[in-house]
């Protein structure tokens, strides 16, 4: 049985549910190189939000895209959780909320600017999901958006200049409209993994201690 659990975990990849992230067209940053044209776009020319680039290029030597089912809802690990803002393309601010399942309680972090970053911990560790104020707030957890995939999630595996990261850390790419570049809001966060990953590591007894893993509300 222990065997079939963990084998199921990680035959996760091969059954990918990945989300198209669009190059913008607009001048502004694309999340990362490579992505395909927005269908219908208009031709670049328009406002620029700090010129062309590829942000996770700019941070990071070595990432991996994240199952779209996968990155929902999210655990703090033991010590906390640290978020920095690493690009912005719209006025949004950070936060999350402990209930999964509605969204209240929303807590801000207040960060919305590349550089700014903030911590949170829950003492004895638990689910959280994020949120992004606007026009309102969007979540990760899609069934809070009305069924829409609002957030893209990359595992970093290299930080810039080849060294490994000392906890798992992983970058969100945020979508407030309709053109789908995920780049509205970029931030980092450390000391976190998704739910799966943590329910996985629990499975292998390697988490950390002082997590507790409770069943969804």
């Amino acid at each position: 049985m222990f065997i079939t659990i963990v084998c199921a975990f990680m035959a996760v990849p091969a059954m990918a549910d990945m989300t198209n992230v669009y190059d913008t067209t607009y001048n502004e940053w694309d999340l990362v190189s490579g992505l395909p044209a927005l269908p219908g776009a208009p031709n670049p020319g328009g406002g620029s939000s700090g010129g062309a680039g590829d942000i996770l290029d700019t941070y990071y030597d070595s990432w991996t895209r994240i199952d779209d089912d996968f990155d929902q809802m999210w655990l703090d690990l033991n010590g906390g959780v640290t978020v920095t803002a690493k690009y912005t393309s719209n006025t949004l601010t950070l936060g999350y909320s402990l209930n999964e399942n509605t969204g209240a309680g929303f807590v801000s972090l207040e960060v919305g600017t590349p550089g700014q970053t903030a911590s949170f911990n829950f003492a004895d560790g638990d689910y959280f999901i994020w949120g992004v104020t606007g026009a309102g707030t969007q979540w990760s957890n899609p069934a809070l958006n009305g069924g829409t995939d609002r957030i893209v999630t990359y595992r970093i595996n290299k930080l810039l200049g080849g060294s490994t990261p000392l906890v798992p850390t992983y970058v969100f790419g945020f979508e407030d409209g309709t053109d789908w570049d995920y780049q509205d809001l970029v931030w980092e966060a450390t000391n976190v993994v998704p739910v799966p990953g943590a329910v996985l590591l629990g499975i292998l007894g390697l988490s950390a201690a002082g997590i507790k893993l409770r069943k969804f509300a």
